[in-house]
């Protein structure tokens, strides 16, 4: 099993230039990827509030590498996981963009 891990300061791949909200503070832009549907960006609460998307990735450049410093937005970890006693280990090579995915694979 892998662990998508979130970098403190991230960008994103293209920036939406017509975004009417605030500016990020980094200067680093919006974190929601242009590819994302129009109709994906607003939702409406069982409350009847209007929620704005913060955060998207589509996942659609293929082949993708989450290896530490390759991605722009996201880093896999290279790590044992020693919980319970388990023998096994988390390696960023296995995930990866495929087919629109981000897909975390296992090899037994």
């Amino acid at each position: 099993m892998l662990a998508l891990v979130l970098p403190p300061a991230v960008m994103v791949h293209a920036v939406d230039t017509d975004y009417g909200g605030y500016p990020a503070r980094s200067g680093v832009g919006i974190w929601v990827d242009v590819d994302t549907p129009m109709d994906a960006r607003t939702k409406v609460s069982s409350r009847g509030e209007s929620w704005d998307l913060v955060m998207s990735d589509e996942f659609e450049i293929e082949g993708r590498s989450f290896v530490a410093g390759k991605d722009h937005l996201w880093t896999a970890v290279d790590i044992p996981d020693g919980v319970n006693a388990a023998l096994e280990m988390y390696n960023s090579s296995n995930v990866y963009t495929k087919n629109g995915r981000c897909t975390c694979g296992t090899i037994c």
